[in-house]
This record gives structure tokens, C-alpha cells and sequence, in this order.
């Protein structure tokens, strides 16, 4: 029994003694990797699991879908009053906690908000351009005339599309084919003579500076982005790419651009990519009763104010969050939440705004996030398409 118990010390003491093993060697155990922190999406509050992969188009039961080819229609902005959303023959204004400020009947084909959010410049169907005071809807002036129906001067200019400068006093005014610079009082001061690569189809644009700014020119297999120069309308650079829409950085730095079925971040100082990345999501939305044709929604990607996610929808109105770094998938919002959006809006990096196609303006923040303003804002006087 002693010769036992001695043994075992001895056997416990060398094992004590035993150098340890190296760092890195194989004997050292791996430090455990970190578990990835959870994505809780903006304006859910909690975590949301990636939706499965999917293909073709969502097909859904017969219902009414609002309908506009315009470009400029349904869209949703920030102003230093709270939010303004259009809907082609209607402007509807709200405090940021959901007051109703003013309407304003046949305005809304196109909006652009000035740089401080102060005014709001807006047309219709008719030329009529007004800039209006963004808390009070009053507008400054009397309409002046740009296209339309009424304007013999500018006969087949429809304009569906503004962008201010910085400084509050000019703004581009577009057509698919004209470019106009326009006074902050509303009056056309000239036409700008962009040349395109073959025929030109302008769709948007953002200001750079005073002096130059980003044009799309989303003409297919010729379609650009433009650096453009507003004292003469020249180009000093440009990215042949189809474009359709642009969602400038707070910085200047980037910009987000809507392509053909896939979104790109492009440096603003050389017009170069930075990443490239197809559209997740369905291809478009068909109707069960219509096996031919389908539906496809407008993008509208934006960057959120942190830099870190882009809020996009698929082209069958769903809307998903990217990841700013490479524009990976990064989650889709529940359609419960909200769907068939036309546009959506950073309020600041933890809520949104987005216009869904029935017409509400739905505020995605909270647990669990709800509709800010139940009412329908849209009016019935927009073309519907039949189911």
C-alpha cells in the first residue's frame, strides 16, 4: 500500500513537472472563433433570419396595382418639416410624427428638396412648375410653364425629374432628352447640350458641387453616367453603364446607381465601380390569372447615413437590406411589415420610410415596427391596373 502511494506522488510530481507545450504548437488548443453578432436589421429591433434563395417571378392572386411610367411618381423625401410623398397629381406632406401638414392636388409628377429641406420644387402633367415651402405647401411665385401640355416653347419636353444644387439656387430640371438649368424662382435660365453615347434617355440626376453634377443616361446598350459640367453641358467623364437612378453619399464620395436588374456603388472621383451585385430577390411579380405577362418594380437603392447598409427593393416590390461593403444580401423586410414598395427613405440609421404600391406611408421602426399613418395617402385618381 505505501509502495503504491509513493508510486502515484512520484507519477503526480513529473506530470506537474512537465514543460507546457509551445504556442502554436499542436498540442496548444485553437482559440474558439467568434460567434458572429446577430443582424438586427434597421427598424425591426430584432434579429431576422435571411429569407431562402429564390428564382423566377412571385406570382400572387389577381389584385389592383397603381401604375405610372414616370420615373419621378411615388416616391417619398425628407424635408426639414418631416416627409413629403408623391403620387403624380398629388402631394401629401406629414411631421415626422405623422401630423398632416398640408396636400396639394395636381402636383407630383416630379419632386426634388432643396439642400436645407426648406422648399420643394414640383411639377405636373401640364408644365406647371411650383416651388413650394416645405412646412406650409404655399407656394413662392406663380407657376412658370416647363413642357407638358402647355407649353408650346418646349413642345414634347416631359419633365420627370429635378436635382438643386448646393448652394439653393439652381436646379436641373429633365427630360428623357432635355436638360434645363432653372432659377430658384422657377424660371428656365438655359438648356444644357449633353451629348450622349448614340441616343439619350436621361433618368436622374444628383449635384456634385455648384458647378457639376451626375447625370443618368439609361439608353440600354449605350446607356452612362455622366460627370457633367453645368456652365456649358460638357462631359469631363463617364461610365458606360444603363442607368436609372442615383443615390449620392452624404460625403460626395459614392454614389449608389440603379442598373438593369443589379446595383452598383461607383466612386464619384473616377467613375470607376466598386462592387457590382445582382438584384436578390424574384424577377418581377405576375398575377395568377395572367401567365404571360408580369410587372417589374423600380429599385431605388439608397445608402443608408452610416454607410453601412443599402435599403433596395427586388423587382417585385419586396424590400431587402445589402450590405454597403460588396452588396450582399443581407436580409429581406417581412412583407407582413410592409410590401410591394415603390420607394423608401432613411429617416437615420435605425429607421425608414418606405411608399408601398396600395398607398401608405409605412414608418419601419420599433418592436414590432407598424404602420406610422394607416391612412391611404395616394389618390384614386391614379391609373390602376386591372387584376
Amino acid at each position: 500500500m505505501r509502495l503504491f502511494t509513493l508510486s502515484l506522488l512520484i507519477a503526480v510530481a513529473c506530470s506537474k513537472s512537465k514543460a507546457p507545450p509551445a504556442a502554436g504548437s499542436a498540442e496548444s488548443p485553437k482559440p474558439a472563433e467568434p460567434a458572429p453578432p446577430p443582424i438586427v436589421p434597421p427598424g425591426l429591433g430584432a434579429q431576422v433570419a435571411p429569407p431562402a434563395a429564390v428564382d423566377g417571378y412571385r406570382t400572387i392572386a389577381p389584385q389592383r396595382m397603381r401604375h405610372s411610367s414616370v420615373r419621378g411618381d411615388f416616391r417619398v423625401y425628407r424635408t426639414s418639416a418631416g416627409i413629403v410623398s408623391s403620387w403624380k397629381s398629388l402631394l401629401s406632406a406629414r411631421s415626422l410624427d405623422g401630423k398632416q401638414l398640408w396636400k396639394k392636388e395636381d402636383q407630383g409628377r416630379a419632386v426634388a428638396v432643396s439642400p436645407d429641406g426648406s422648399k420643394i420644387v414640383t411639377n405636373n402633367d401640364g408644365g406647371e412648375l411650383l416651388i413650394l415651402d416645405a412646412k406650409t405647401g404655399a407656394p413662392s411665385g406663380a407657376a412658370t410653364v416647363l413642357g407638358g401640355r402647355g407649353d408650346a416653347k418646349h413642345e414634347g419636353v416631359w419633365v420627370s425629374a429635378f436635382a438643386w444644387m448646393p448652394d439653393g439656387k439652381r436646379i436641373l430640371a429633365l427630360d428623357s432628352t432635355h436638360i434645363y438649368v432653372v432659377g430658384a424662382d422657377g424660371a428656365v435660365q438655359k438648356e444644357l447640350p449633353v451629348k450622349c453615347n448614340g441616343d439619350c434617355f436621361f433618368t436622374s440626376a444628383v449635384a456634385l458641387s455648384n458647378d457639376e453634377v451626375l447625370i443618368c443616361n439609361g439608353s440600354g446598350s449605350s446607356g452612362q453616367v455622366l460627370k457633367v459640367k453645368i456652365a456649358d453641358g460638357s462631359a469631363v467623364a463617364s461610365l458606360e453603364y444603363d442607368a436609372h437612378d442615383l443615390d449620392l453619399s452624404a460625403d460626395h464620395s459614392v454614389v449608389l446607381v440603379d442598373g438593369s436588374n443589379e446595383v452598383t456603388l461607383i466612386d464619384v472621383a473616377t467613375l470607376k465601380p466598386r462592387w457590382t451585385a445582382p438584384l436578390p430577390g424574384f424577377k418581377g411579380v405576375k398575377m395568377k390569372a395572367d401567365a404571360e405577362g408580369y410587372t417589374q418594380w423600380k429599385t431605388m437603392p439608397k445608402l443608408g447615413p452610416d454607410g453601412k447598409y443599402v435599403a433596395v427593393n427586388d423587382a417585385a416590390g419586396r424590400l431587402w437590406l445589402l450590405d454597403a461593403k460588396d452588396g450582399s444580401p443581407v436580409i429581406a423586410y417581412p412583407t407582413e411589415v410592409v410590401d410591394f414598395v415603390e420607394d423608401v427613405m432613411w429617416l437615420d440609421g435605425g429607421t425608414l420610410v418606405a411608399l408601398d404600391n396600395p398607398g401608405h406611408v409605412v414608418k419601419i421602426a420599433g418592436t414590432p415596427p407598424k404602420a406610422a399613418w394607416s391612412e391611404m395617402e395616394g389618390p384614386e385618381s391614379v391609373e390602376w391596373d386591372n387584376p
